[in-house]
This record gives structure tokens, C-alpha cells and sequence, in this order.
């Protein structure tokens, strides 16, 4: 008896085939090979959640494919033409909205959505933000190879969707992209958060884009978040969390790489830039508008690393309108054979830094010369200048925080997170709050909305007394209190 790789549903004709709430268990569901329209509506595909890799549960060579409210779950795959949904041949469109990927395990050569022909348009919209795209790696024993996303397509249009909390080892990443002809890719309201890779091929892990400087391309991402990402990968090369690729051409063609409003944070690596590198062998138009950089970390400029055929001085703090940097300098380094230029960023006024270690000159909140107390910088955060977006933040730069929050009322979101390093497992250092004032709580919140990420709460003894009297968070009135990675003590617990 031969293994089982799966089989359900095979089209070589007809005009539509429409699945609706249906389950499917195992691989192979369906091969669509005629001209007509698949519809997948509301439907799960689950492998058996075994190493043994199964056939794709969607694979296409035909026609459109549309896919809705659906969830791709526990399936292994391994090899080119393999994972969750594979389009190729003549193919013309694969639409997919509001659907989740989680829990496969895609080996090298697979990944959940991949596109082989150039000739198919992938599209990735979503109707509201509510309902968001998923692609996740959380609960993988083992890194992953594969990609989330592989794709040849021409065009790329990829809105509302969440590449979040996986790790990836050798040519594996989140988003893969390799054009040969003219292409076009758009990124809008895409969150990359918490990606890891260690790879050993240079591939960075979130978006890794080879494009065709002999044919043109655009490259343009809008209010997307690249947040809390790892490049553990070979040191000195281009990858990181972004990488833009393209071979010098002298044939003219129009090339564009642009971001727009994006929240680039706490990505760092041992590749060239700590977030963002373009590695362009051709003339190309680079602009990062109304964006937000900081604490990213790479080993020539802590943002951007550019290799380029542009002249130094065709690049300058013009492409950067706008845009801000809290990260360490160098953030911007542009090369061109042997000779570098830096550019660096003005600090962004909806971005504080606290401390209260002695700082020479007036305190301005920036990392250099970080406020005293976080009470006193959060009315200097209700700015009404670009970029809008991004959320208003406070960064501890001290192991140990001694402070009360009382009848705390904010105007707009407010993150309060930990500026330490991170340890020696890469993951961000805490905090630890403690309260010596007499206070019945370290926070008390009662309007607007409040996060608090990677922060130790611990009570402390004076004079024989509990601080706080009571607990170190109360929640009231008209308020809404997120918490992220953080941990909180009883008493006699360090």
C-alpha cells in the first residue's frame, strides 16, 4: 500500500466550482485545471500535522481563484509547486481575503501562497481591517525553510495582513520575491512583527525582492509596520528586514522604491542595514515619506543601507520628507564602489525617551537627552503633524523605574514599553516598575488607551509598608489597557 498524499476534487472542465463551509482533512483537495472560476468560501483545510509532507490543498493551473474566510492549518510541505495554495500554468488571478494560515510547516522550495507564473495577479484585500489576513508561525517546533508568500506575478497587491511571530532558517523568510519582467508591488496596512532568520543565504525576514531593473518596477509600501524582527544570518551582507534587489541595466526604465507613513521599529541584524536595504545596480527613484524609524540596528547604518548607481548627491534628506529617526546614528548610509555618505534623521516629537541618568544640556525626550519622568512627557505627545499614524511612545532607558501614574487621562494611544536591549536569547530586556510613594497604585488610568509592553511590576517594602498599597494597574472610566510581554510579581517574588 502506497503513503496517501491526498485527493479530493479534480476539474478538468466546467465552468465554476464553488466550495462553502465545508472541511476538508488532508492534502490534494482540489487541482483546478480548466478555464473557469474556483470560489472558496468559508471552508478549512487541514493536513494531518505530521512531517510527512502532503500535496498542495489548493492547486491550480487554470482560470481565477478566489478565496474568502478560510483557514489553512497543520499541513507539511516540502519542494517548488507545493504549499497550502499553489497557481501556475495559466493562471490569471488569485484573489484571497480575511483568511488564516497557521500551524504548517513549510520546508524548503514550499511556502503557503505560491504564485509560479508571472501572469497571475495576486490579490490580497480585505473589506475592513477588522478582518485581517494571517500568516503565523507560532507553535512551529522547528524553523521554517519555506516562505509565506513566494510569488513570480507581475503584480502584487497585498492589504490588511498580519506576517507575524515565526523564526526561519535557511533560504526561509516571510515574503519572497523574484520578477523578471516589469512588476509592480503594493504593501498597504501590512504588519511584520516578531520574524526571525538565520539564515545563510542573505535572505531577510520580511521581505526578501529581486526585481528587474531592465524592465522597471515599483516597489511602494503604505502604512505598514516592520516591528521587533531578527536577521541572525551571515554577517555583513545585504539581508536584514527589508532587502530590494535588482542587476544594473543600462536600458531605460522607469524604477521606484517608496514608503509612505510606516512604522519601522526594533529590527536589527548583522546585515548591512538594520531595517531597510537597496541594493540597486541601476538608476532608481528612493523615497521614504512621513516614516518612523527607531531602535533598528545594522552593522553600516542602523536604517537604511543603499548600493546604488545613483550619485551620492542625488540622494538626500529631500527622499527622506518628513520621515524621523530614533535609532542610533549612522541611520542612513549610502554607497557608491568604495565611497559612503550618512544621512541622519531629526528626532520624532511623538517619541520620548526617559531616564534619570545625568545628561548634559536641556532635556528634549530624545535617547541622547531623555526626559526625567514619564508624567511630564506624555502632554508634550499630542502633536496634531505627520506622520499622524504612528502611535504616540514612551521608552524606559533604566533597568529600575520608581514612578506613579495617577488619574492618568490620554488625549491619544499611548505605548509605554522598555528601551533596554536585548538579552542574550534576542529577546527585548524588561523593566522592572517598582513604586516607593505612598500610592494605592503605581497606575491608574481612567480615559484613553494605554499599552504597556516588556515591563517587570514588582511590589516593594518601605518602612515595613507594601507600595503599592493595593495593585500596580487599576483600570476606570472610559479607558482601554493592553499589556505585552511583561510580568507581574506578588510580593516576595523577584
Amino acid at each position: 500500500m502506497r503513503e496517501w498524499n491526498g485527493g479530493f476534487i479534480r476539474c478538468d472542465g466546467g465552468k465554476s466550482v464553488t466550495l462553502r463551509d465545508c472541511l476538508f482533512n488532508g492534502g490534494g483537495i482540489i487541482i483546478h485545471n480548466t478555464d473557469g472560476i474556483l470560489n472558496i468560501q468559508s471552508d478549512e483545510f487541514i493536513g494531518d500535522g505530521l512531517n510527512v509532507p502532503i500535496d498542495p490543498f489548493i492547486f491550480a493551473t487554470k482560470g481565477s481563484v478566489n478565496i474568502y474566510n478560510s483557514l489553512f492549518k497543520k499541513g507539511s510541505f516540502k519542494g517548488d509547486r507545493s504549499g497550502c495554495i499553489v497557481c501556475c500554468g495559466t493562471v490569471t488571478q488569485c484573489t484571497i481575503e480575511s483568511c488564516e494560515f497557521i500551524e504548517n510547516k513549510f520546508n524548503i522550495g514550499s511556502a503557503a501562497v505560491q504564485i509560479m507564473t508571472p501572469n497571475c495577479i495576486l490579490l490580497m484585500h480585505n473589506e475592513t481591517s477588522n478582518k485581517r489576513t494571517t500568516f503565523s508561525g507560532l507553535n512551529a517546533k522547528n524553523p521554517l525553510t519555506g516562505q509565506f508568500i513566494k510569488t513570480f506575478s507581475s503584480k502584487v497587491s497585498i492589504s490588511c495582513t498580519d506576517f507575524i511571530d515565526s523564526t526561519f532558517s535557511g533560504q526561509g523568510n516571510a515574503v519572497t520575491i523574484n520578477e523578471k519582467q516589469a512588476s509592480e508591488i503594493n504593501l498597504i496596512w501590512c504588519n511584520f512583527t516578531n520574524l526571525r532568520t538565520n539564515s545563510g543565504d542573505q535572505i531577510s525576514s520580511c521581505i526578501h525582492s529581486i526585481l528587474s531593473s531592465e524592465n522597471g518596477f515599483l516597489f511602494n509600501a503604505e502604512y505598514c509596520t516592520f516591528s521587533d524582527c531578527r536577521y541572525n544570518g551571515l554577517s555583513q551582507v545585504i539581508g536584514n528586514a527589508i532587502t530590494i534587489q535588482s542587476q544594473s541595466s543600462d536600458r531605460s526604465a522607469v524604477r521606484t522604491i517608496r514608503f509612505t507613513e510606516c512604522i519601522i521599529t526594533n529590527n536589527r541584524g548583522n546585515g548591512y542595514g538594520g531595517a531597510i536595504v537597496v541594493d540597486v545596480g541601476s538608476k532608481c527613484t528612493i523615497n521614504v515619506i512621513d516614516s518612523y524609524f527607531s531602535e533598528n540596528y545594522g552593522i553600516k547604518a542602523n536604517d537604511i543601507f543603499i548600493q546604488s548607481t545613483n550619485i551620492n548627491q542625488e540622494i538626500n534628506l529631500n527622499n527622506f520628507k518628513n520621515s524621523h529617526s530614533d535609532s542610533i546614528i549612522p541611520h542612513i548610509k549610502i554607497a557608491k564602489g568604495q565611497k559612503e555618505s550618512k544621512l541622519n534623521l531629526t528626532h520624532f516629537e511623538g517619541s520620548f525617551y526617559v531616564s534619570n541618568k545625568t545628561v548634559t544640556g536641556t532635556r528634549d525626550g530624545s535617547r541622547n537627552k531623555p526626559y526625567l519622568l514619564i508624567q511630564n512627557s506624555i502632554t508634550k505627545l499630542n502633536y496634531t503633524s505627520k506622520p499622524v499614524n504612528i502611535p504616540r511612545s514612551i521608552f524606559i532607558l533604566d533597568n529600575i523605574w520608581d514612578e506613579t501614574l495617577q488619574s492618568l487621562s490620554l488625549i491619544q494611544p499611548l505605548i509605554i514599553k522598555s528601551g533596554l536591549g536585548d538579552d542574550q536569547n534576542g529577546d527585548r530586556q524588561k523593566v522592572t516598575w517598582i513604586t516607593t510613594s505612598q500610592i494605592n497604585q503605581a497606575i491608574y488610568l481612567i480615559n484613553g488607551d494605554l499599552t504597556l509592553d516588556s515591563i517587570q511590576f514588582n511590589f516593594s517594602i518601605v518602612s515595613g509598608s507594601v507600595r503599592p498599597i493595593n495593585e500596580h494597574i487599576w483600570v476606570d472610566g472610559n479607558s482601554a489597557l493592553t499589556v505585552i510581554s511583561c510580568i507581574f510579581n506578588g510580593l516576595g517574588v523577584d
